[in-house]
């Protein structure tokens, strides 16, 4: 198995124990001079929090994530069929709202439970509509319902579908009312959304433990070249891991956006 690559264990991806370099001390031997000392529970936090956002970072690199337009395609089959299923009642509809909710990846649907909730609904209504859904239309082993001429109708039947009509019928409604650009906006400028997020979480570290700001400074007192500590620290540590260093360029562009975004003065010239 290469270097620094995942292995593959009953269908998951298995991920080696972090390196012992993902640590405080890989920032302290950056810090400023004058910079305020941890105290030992901040070493402890920094640490766990470190590590954390690492193999936050190392786990979303080998999990295969869909792109905004293929989760927007996700989103467009689910409400279209909603949408057919609400105006027809017909099975097969039934059946392609299940199997495209059933096929949608973890964070596409943690975005429908997020929007069906702010409908109203209980945190488990979706799945209770899946499952009254698949009632109205499965296979009785109630006795009654056993042997019924075409087109006669079981009392356990109507009960089921009351029960769907008054519950899940709503959460249908939810779906096939989405608006998918506003669940999902496009891609944004960021073709690597795991390093944005830990660039984001790592920032505020780097800062309070080397004393130094996580965008450009200066090289020199002209101000004529510039450098940036914080992309080649977090280039050693992605290193230390078996990731490929990102490039400096995209580092400084997320730390450069997160500033603007915050209104945090820009410190590139003030001290490194």
């Amino acid at each position: 198995m290469p270097a620094g690559r995942p292995g593959i264990f009953g269908g998951h991806a298995w991920v080696r124990p972090l390196s012992h370099a993902v640590s405080v001390r890989s920032l302290r031997r950056r810090a400023k001079g004058g910079t305020q000392p941890l105290n030992a529970q901040e070493v402890r936090e920094y640490r766990r929090l470190l590590r954390k956002l690492v193999a936050i970072y190392r786990i979303a690199c080998v999990t295969p994530q869909p792109t905004s337009t293929e989760r927007r395609r996700t989103l467009g089959k689910i409400k279209t069929a909603a949408e057919r299923f609400l105006k027809t009642s017909r099975q097969l509809w039934a059946d392609k709202l299940l199997d495209h909710l059933d096929s949608a990846d973890v964070n596409t649907r943690s975005i429908l439970n997020r929007e069906i909730i702010s409908h109203g609904h209980k945190s488990n209504a979706l799945v209770a509509m899946k499952r009254e859904l698949r009632g109205l239309f499965s296979p009785s082993v109630y006795p009654d319902e056993i042997g019924l001429a075409p087109g006669v109708v079981s009392r356990a039947m109507k009960d089921r579908a009351e029960s769907f009509w008054i519950g899940g019928r709503s959460v249908v409604q939810v779906l096939a009312n989405i608006e998918i650009e506003a669940l999902v906006p496009g891609s944004g400028r960021w073709p690597d959304p795991p390093l944005a997020n830990l660039v984001a979480g790592l920032e505020p570290i780097w800062c309070r433990v080397t004393g130094r700001t996580a965008a450009l400074v200066s090289d020199d007192k002209e101000l004529d070249t510039t450098k940036c500590p914080f992309a080649e620290w977090l280039g050693d540590l992605l290193e230390s891991i078996g990731r490929q260093r990102p490039a400096v360029g995209r580092v400084v562009d997320i730390v450069r956006s997160k500033i603007e975004k915050s209104g945090t003065p820009d410190q590139r010239n003030v001290g490194g």
